[in-house]
């Protein structure tokens, strides 16, 4: 996270302004399309997609209030980031949030490696 940021961690209320900064701090380490992405893409080393997944789901873990996590606790049932996200938008977001992602072809993988966990 860079310095002087801070992530409140989500309660189940304001899932608008909450969802933006967490889209925004995963955009600044280029690793936006893990909000459009359930499989990994073709050409994407396996090793690579599961590091990203693991790296982003702990983002939910850490900034997201265990009442409200234990929603998407199973990673049978939600095995990806993105599954654990649409569920989360679909019961406390709405069809009107301002949580956009811009879809890629070639999603942006060669920097993950940049995410920095607290």
């Amino acid at each position: 996270m860079p310095s002087g940021i801070k992530l409140s961690q989500f309660d189940g209320s304001n899932w608008s302004n909450w969802s933006e900064e967490l889209e925004a701090l995963l955009t600044l380490h280029e690793a936006e399309d893990i909000f459009a992405i359930k499989l990994a893409p073709l050409g994407v080393d396996k090793g690579e997609w599961d590091s990203l997944q693991k790296k982003t789901k702990v983002y939910l873990c850490l900034y997201v209030k265990p009442d409200v996590f234990s929603l998407i606790t199973s990673d049978d049932e939600f095995s990806t980031f993105k599954v654990k996200w649409d569920k989360l938008k679909q019961v406390y977001g709405s069809a009107t949030s301002s949580t956009t992602v811009a879809q890629k072809t070639v999603p942006m993988f060669g920097h993950f490696e940049k995410i920095d966990l607290p």
